[in-house]
């Protein structure tokens, strides 16, 4: 999977961390926060019990959404790779603008960045 985020957004609660990478909102004030218009990937990892190294991840191809083996590969200012340790469907690349601040508090359950 490759492609680029409009918006990156990361956000804490205790042991439990996420990160959005996906398009801007609409705007719209009625605008349902469930609908993303774009591709996005969502991260999220906990350290309160011992996960194998494992993530949870979501995105609107179904082929990375579930509990995944990540392995990091690349993460700077402008982009986001990584490995998923398996045969198939196992690179995720996202660029993102590093040009501009990016938001990086966001409530961690809601799904999409306010």
């Amino acid at each position: 999977m490759r492609f680029h985020a409009s918006q990156v957004c990361a956000s804490a609660a205790g042991d439990y961390y996420q990160l959005f990478l996906g398009p801007e909102e609409s705007g719209e004030d009625d605008a349902d926060p469930f609908n993303v218009r774009g591709p996005y990937l969502m991260v999220q990892r906990q350290f309160e019990m011992f996960s194998g190294g494992r993530c949870y991840s979501e995105s609107l191809d179904d082929n990375y959404v579930g509990e995944l083996p990540l392995k990091l590969t690349d993460l700077s200012p402008t982009c986001l790779a990584f490995e998923i340790v398996r045969t198939n469907n196992n690179h995720v690349h996202v660029s993102f603008c590093g040009c501009r601040r990016s938001r990086l508090e966001c409530p961690v359950w809601a799904g999409h960045c306010h």
